[in-house]
């Protein structure tokens, strides 16, 4: 009776081993599950934060990038700008410089003109006056038949109505060259005036000689008095 209960004993002792074996051994492959499974969630973590820093790292550089590039483009109008401006104002400044240029080239023109007038006047004049100066230079005398001319005009101007036989007379000329030098001079724009049937010429401003023309119009006739 001894002998079966030690051998009971001794395959109880053995199973009871074999359980803890079987226990230990699924306690080593549970822990080393958890250990690949801590081990994958920290790889799987690890890579995410790697993914999120490249993926801010690849934001930064293309904000910078189309940060550059608007820049770039800011710059590009601004220069464009500038150009159209700087186009603008040369235009200008040539419009400008062909405008003094023409008005000058205009004024020079009338200076010419008036210059030449002046000197085909000067002829007219010096042919209505004749001067014979014995031994006198040219220039003297045409300063001479210019400054009769200007003494003739003078004259009128000054007694406003003159009898043509008197002006005659004071510079020395026949009736009817007084007649016709006082015509001349009408025509040149250099007096105003009318020749009235009695011989007298009547000085008149162009502004009288308005007023006239409108008394004329309305009267028909006007005398010296009037």
């Amino acid at each position: 009776a001894g002998a079966p209960a030690r051998r009971n004993r001794g395959g109880m002792a053995r199973m009871r081993r074999r359980q803890r074996g079987a226990a230990a051994r699924e306690d080593n492959m549970s822990d080393d599950d958890l250990d690949e499974g801590e081990d994958d969630d920290e790889q799987g973590s690890t890579s995410t934060k790697k993914s999120k820093k490249q993926l801010l790292k690849e934001q930064k550089k293309k904000d910078k990038a189309d940060a550059r590039a608007m820049e770039e483009a800011r710059r590009e109008q601004r220069k464009e700008r500038e150009k159209k401006k700087e186009e603008e104002w040369q235009k200008k400044k040539e419009a400008r410089e062909a405008e003094q240029l023409k008005e000058k080239q205009e004024e020079e023109e009338k200076k010419k003109e008036a210059e030449q007038q002046e000197a085909e006047e000067f002829d007219k004049w010096k042919d209505m006056f004749s001067v014979s100066a014995e031994g006198s230079g040219e220039l003297e005398i045409e300063q001479e038949s210019q400054g009769l001319l200007q003494e003739f005009v003078d004259y009128i101007k000054a007694h406003k109505v003159v009898v043509l036989e008197d002006l005659a007379d004071k510079f020395g000329l026949h009736a009817q060259e007084a007649v016709n030098r006082v015509e001349g001079l009408e025509k040149m724009g250099r007096i105003t005036g009318v020749i009235d049937d009695r011989g007298k010429f009547i000085y008149l401003t162009t502004e009288e000689m308005e007023k006239v023309a409108t008394f004329m119009k309305r009267r028909g006739r006007v005398s010296i008095a009037e």
